[in-house]
């Protein structure tokens, strides 16, 4: 019988990676390889939220194409100026930006 390992690709808003044969899937949400999960605290490019096309906003957790699209109009008439101004963006309240915050930038 001839076996065929594949490596797995995962992507997040951390990071893409590629994970060896040997990870282990713990459920279809976790991935466990000797020990690491997630990110681990990697520092990734953060997204700035004044420029990031629609694409780029929805590698982020819990933004979609609609979300992605008020983000966008919201910069479009008043700049973001500080990180905590995505809270004026409609469904974006203070636990979504808990999640965004390590991972967005406004840059001037």
């Amino acid at each position: 019988m001839l076996s065929v390992v594949l490596p797995v690709v995962i992507f997040s808003a951390c990071q893409l990676t590629t994970l060896p044969p040997n990870a282990v899937a713990v459920s279809s949400s976790t991935l466990v390889e000797e020990g690491r999960s997630g990110c681990d605290g990697e520092k990734g490019e953060r997204i700035d939220i004044n420029t990031a096309s629609p694409g780029e906003l929805q590698r982020l957790p819990g933004i979609g194409p609609a979300k992605a699209g008020r983000i966008i109009h919201a910069r479009q008439r008043r700049p973001f100026r500080k990180v905590s101004d995505i809270l004026r963006v409609k469904g974006i309240g203070r636990k979504t930006l808990k999640k965004l915050a390590p991972l967005i930038v406004v840059r001037r």
